[in-house]
């Protein structure tokens, strides 16, 4: 029997925080893996490491000589402490298949259901995804992951989980969030102890809460700096919380634990609430300001920029004034020119003077930013890396008001490339369209 080579047979891809197979599993059927990698940043602790998969290259010999079958996989600290190991049975079991070997291979984790794959013999590599690590990931930490059979033991690979720190958030952050339909309003954490009833509820929203505290629940900037059961048998760390927190509130939060609980900022309710309010002033008013102060007040209106931050009324070297200026998730910032719903285009489709005059605001806008583009943006208060392209929109006027051939047109053949064009009633359909999950 040749011995087994566990470095040349096994490789530890990384973490995954999704993949999706598509019937039947790789290399058969095709596998879709999304943000994979060896280090994972994260602004709070713990981390389950359920929140991940652990995805692994297994060589096709494995699979081949029953004599081989059965090893484990373990992942422990740098210090040696185990976290969390996945036993690995495998077996073979020629079939049939247009008069081409098979193995069959049943691949058991801790904890978990086991599955039968089918792998042509003969494609090399088969990816072998386990999610039921179980343990929490108290601190930053480096993870060692070795395999084992028959008393032999080999590093195949670490994974290493580093602490980012979140900043308090600024206004303009504050309003970015407020404008994305799916945030979170409010977080919560219950942190306890398996041996021992001892519990810590923490939370985190934008103002403490009188009702949560009389409920128990922490806020975060209130955290001592450790979490201490009443049996001495489960110790946290809460200083990562403490700080950072508030950061699950914004985009791209992720489930570190199960006892963590997301409060949507807004029910679906809420959102056709606040389009249909918008729709009656459409109907009811003739003038800007009212537009401008729903906005202010309903950010949620401005969804479909996706904002990272959001500006209200920036100046811009003293000489101008931008209805909103946001920076959105591609870091392109957009300066905004809100108008009333007025007539767009003439009878023979012909821009109005009211149409005309809101463009060359945005181009006196976007000319000084090409004259003076460090001043502009220390103005609004951005730094310049965080800016890849600046670009201008109008909003103005009602599509249902409108010839559609002649916006039809206007929005083919756009007056300057670098100014976005919206109507009004194009800001509640939009934020409709990305709210749709919340039904």
């Amino acid at each position: 029997m040749t011995k087994l080579d566990i470095s040349k047979s096994i490789i530890f891809l990384g973490l995954a925080e999704h993949i999706q197979l598509d019937g039947h599993p790789y290399p058969i059927g095709p596998v879709s893996i999304f943000n994979l990698s060896r280090q994972k940043n994260h602004f709070v602790f713990p981390v389950s490491g359920r929140a991940y998969n652990w995805v692994f290259l297994f060589h096709e010999e494995l699979f081949e000589q029953p004599e081989k079958a059965g090893f484990f996989i373990e992942i422990k600290t740098e210090d040696g402490q185990p976290f969390g190991n996945i036993k690995i049975e495998p077996y073979c079991q020629p079939t049939s298949n247009q008069n081409k070997p098979e193995i069959k291979q049943q691949i058991k984790e801790v904890a978990s259901i086991p599955h039968d794959l089918l792998i042509p013999k003969g494609f090399g590599w088969i990816i072998v995804n386990c999610h039921q690590i179980d343990g929490l990931i108290k601190n930053p930490a480096n993870f060692i992951i070795s395999a084992s059979f028959q008393g032999q033991e080999e590093v195949i690979g670490s994974v290493n989980f580093l602490y980012q720190k979140v900043l308090p958030y600024t206004s303009e952050q504050m309003k970015a969030i407020e404008a994305d339909p799916l945030s979170a309003k409010s977080v919560r954490i219950e942190i306890g102890c398996k041996n021992c009833p001892a519990k810590l509820r923490a939370y985190s929203q934008f103002n403490r809460s009188k009702t949560l505290e009389d409920d128990g629940f922490v806020w975060q900037y209130d955290l001592c700096e450790e979490f201490n059961c009443d049996c001495g048998q489960t110790t946290q760390p809460l200083i990562y919380l403490r700080e950072s927190m508030h950061g699950l509130l914004g985009k791209g939060t992720k489930t570190i634990s199960s006892k963590l609980d997301y409060l949507r900022r807004y029910a679906h309710s809420e959102i056709v609430k606040t389009v249909n309010s918008f729709n009656l002033l459409l109907d009811a008013e003739r003038d800007e300001k009212p537009f401008q102060l729903f906005l202010e007040k309903n950010p949620v209106m401005l969804a479909r920029f996706h904002a990272k931050k959001l500006f209200i009324k920036p100046n811009i070297l003293g000489k101008f004034e931008t209805d909103f200026a946001i920076l959105d998730s591609m870091n392109q910032l957009l300066l905004i020119e809100l108008e009333r719903p007025m007539a767009l285009f003439k009878k023979d489709g012909h821009p109005r003077a009211g149409l005309i005059h809101a463009y060359s605001q945005v181009r006196d806008w976007l000319h000084e930013y090409s004259k003076h583009p460090g001043a502009v943006l220390e103005g609004i208060n951005i730094k310049p890396d965080e800016v890849m392209a600046v670009k201008g929109v109008v909003i103005a006027g009602r599509a249902s008001k409108e010839n559609a051939k002649h916006l039809q047109r206007h929005l083919a053949q756009p007056f300057y490339n670098d100014i976005e064009f919206l109507t009004l009633e194009d800001l509640s359909l939009s934020l409709l369209q990305i709210s749709h999950d919340l039904a």
